[in-house]
């Protein structure tokens, strides 16, 4: 008596690892797992993606091939499943070398702002070039924008940079009168980035320390004690000041942008 037997087909999954790598670089190596190979049938699997070290950015399947020398594949069930090579955008490098400190009132320049990069784009700078920065430790920043955005990620790097203070000297010049006569009229010679000043009459408010902006902490220290001195005698009455270039003093950067306007008086 003769009977039937049904043989069913066996099990066979294949699955295809993921990958990652960046763009421009070296494809990584494709494995993946093979199970359900019964009775030695030699059955193998191998792996491919169809992208290379010059393909874009983005997502490509990884594919897994049976190699069947003994033609015993059809004794299975098979499922294939791919896997996914990610190729990331590359980074962008920026170089930077520290800048080397600057005095209150230099304003930036490509001297300072001099970052570069392999990956061609457009580098903006925070603070912008042209700014004048307050004395102390300051941080400079920069961004890269490549031009290949698709295969190249932005970047973004800082570096700090030392404005020092600047020099600022004020002379009240010595006056003299007969005893109820009429007070003569007050002057003295302010010298700030290079630029000297005469001042006279009596007293006038420009900012909080007769400075633009009133930034008497952009200025050394030494040398704030005779400006003060004079700032007390506000309560006299108003004068006015005159310009006059004189000597260059010790101030990079030297040009005054705004008239000031001083307060002058007797100092002790």
């Amino acid at each position: 008596m003769q009977v039937s037997i049904t043989v069913s087909p066996a099990l066979l999954t294949v699955k295809a690892d993921d990958k990652s790598m960046p763009y421009g670089g070296t494809l990584p190596s494709l494995a993946g797992t093979l199970a359900g190979v019964v009775n030695s049938d030699g059955i193998t699997a191998s792996y491919g993606a169809t992208a290379t070290p010059t393909s874009a950015a983005g997502k490509y399947p990884i594919v897994a091939t049976l190699n069947d020398p003994g033609s015993r594949l059809s004794n299975y069930s098979v499922t294939n499943t791919p896997g996914t090579l990610t190729i990331d955008k590359a980074a962008s490098p920026i170089t930077w070398p520290a800048p080397a400190a600057i005095t209150y009132g230099t304003a930036l320049s490509a001297v300072q702002l001099n970052a570069s990069s392999t990956t061609p784009g457009t580098l903006l700078y925070t603070p912008a070039l042209g700014t004048v920065l307050s004395a102390g430790v300051q941080t400079l920043s920069v961004t890269l924008t490549p031009t290949d955005g698709t295969n190249y990620s932005s970047a973004t790097q800082t570096v700090h940079l030392t404005v020092n203070t600047a020099s600022l000297t004020v002379q009240a010049e010595d006056k003299s009168m007969t005893y109820g006569g009429a007070l003569p009229a007050l002057t003295g010679t302010l010298t700030r980035c290079g630029q000297r000043r005469q001042y006279h009459g009596g007293l006038c408010d420009h900012g909080a320390h007769g400075l633009p902006g009133g930034q008497l902490s952009d200025y050394r220290h030494a040398e704030r004690s005779r400006l003060q001195a004079v700032q007390l005698q506000r309560n006299q009455h108003a004068g006015h000041a005159d310009h006059q270039q004189g000597p260059a003093g010790d101030c990079v950067g030297g040009a005054v942008a705004d008239p000031v306007r001083h307060h002058a008086g007797a100092e002790s």
